[in-house]
This record gives structure tokens, C-alpha cells and sequence, in this order.
């Protein structure tokens, strides 16, 4: 990871014109966190599954593509944030999913190799990055992603799912370990 950037800005500097743009930046930014808050909902049971990991000392770590605060308060309108241990955006290591490099520090965070990982995932070009990169990887189904061309998410994942329901219902007793690792290689 290389270095961040530091840029010191103040607004009081800025032209007329500038402080405008400046201004309606600023409320675009608001509306789109508003939307996160209010709008991104919880895929069904999502929750429940994150709870049931945290219960089996399992931890989490969110990589998205999206832009992180907006991310952080999704998760928190929909009560998730107290089952997620680490959150890293594409924009913080500099790459997209369609590289590894997102995947790999959330591994490298935990200590962990990616077989060792499982990649929850709802989008075609992140399962097959996740999975070329040896990580388990699960396909949720959502209806954005099922339209991207190529996205036969049963060919790109180890298990493919309509939702989190499922995946629930399939798991053993937790404490039977290692079950959730055979759920997802089922």
C-alpha cells in the first residue's frame, strides 16, 4: 500500500465560483449519505448470518467498492455495524475489484491466507477475482448484478444463493466446528 496523500484545503480561499461548487459538493455529498441511511436495505437476513459469526468468534471485514462512509452508515441504519471488524474501500488500496487487492488486505488484516477466507459477494467481476485469487466464495444473488453480461454466478463461485435465508438453514449446530467452511463448500 503506498502512501496517502495530504492535501490542505481551506475553503475560506476559494473564489466565488469556487466556493459554490464547493457548496453544492457538500450537499450532494449529504443527500447521497441520507440515501445510504435511509435507502440501502439489508439483504433478507443478512444481519442474522453476520450475528451467527460473530457468535462462533468467525470475524468480518466488509471490502467494497463503494465509497466507505457511505458504507459505514448503511451498516449502521441496518444494525450491522457492531458484527463487522474491519472495512477497507477499493479507493484505500487504490484498486477495483477486479483486482485482489481489496480481497487480499482483509485477509492480510486478519492474518489469514485467502483459503482460509470466504468471499461473500453479489457482483460477476468480484467472485471471479475473489476466486482467481484462491479465496472461497459465495454468490448472492441480487438483481443489479444478475443482468452483468457473463454473470453465470454458478460457473464463477463455489455456491451460489438466492439470499442469506438459505445459507442459514443449511448450516449444522454451531458447535460443530468447521461447519460453516462444509456449508460453503456443499
Amino acid at each position: 500500500m503506498g502512501k496517502k496523500k495530504t492535501v490542505d484545503f481551506d475553503p475560506r480561499k476559494l473564489s466565488p465560483q469556487e466556493k459554490l461548487k464547493f457548496e453544492i459538493a457538500q450537499e450532494l455529498g449529504q443527500y447521497a449519505l441520507e440515501g445510504y441511511r435511509t435507502q440501502v436495505e439489508e439483504k433478507p437476513q443478512a444481519r442474522e448470518f453476520l450475528q451467527l459469526l460473530k457468535e462462533n468468534h468467525i470475524p468480518v471485514a466488509v471490502a467494497t467498492a463503494s465509497n466507505p462512509v457511505g458504507v459505514r452508515t448503511a451498516l449502521e441504519a441496518n444494525g450491522m455495524t457492531p458484527y463487522v471488524e474491519y472495512l477497507v474501500s477499493c479507493t484505500e488500496v487504490g484498486q477495483g475489484k477486479d483486482s485482489p487487492a481489496v480481497f487480499l488486505n482483509c485477509a492480510e488484516h486478519f492474518g489469514a491466507v485467502p483459503a482460509e477466507c470466504v468471499v461473500f459477494e453479489d457482483s460477476a467481476y468480484a467472485l471471479r477475482t475473489a476466486r482467481g485469487a484462491g479465496f472461497l466464495t459465495v454468490g448472492i444473488r441480487d438483481e443489479i448484478s444478475a443482468e452483468e453480461p457473463g454473470a453465470d454466478f454458478s460457473q464463477l463461485c463455489h455456491r451460489y444463493l438466492p439470499d442469506y435465508a438459505q445459507l442459514l438453514a443449511e448450516l449444522t449446530p454451531p458447535e460443530e466446528e468447521g461447519s460453516l467452511l462444509r456449508a460453503v463448500r456443499k
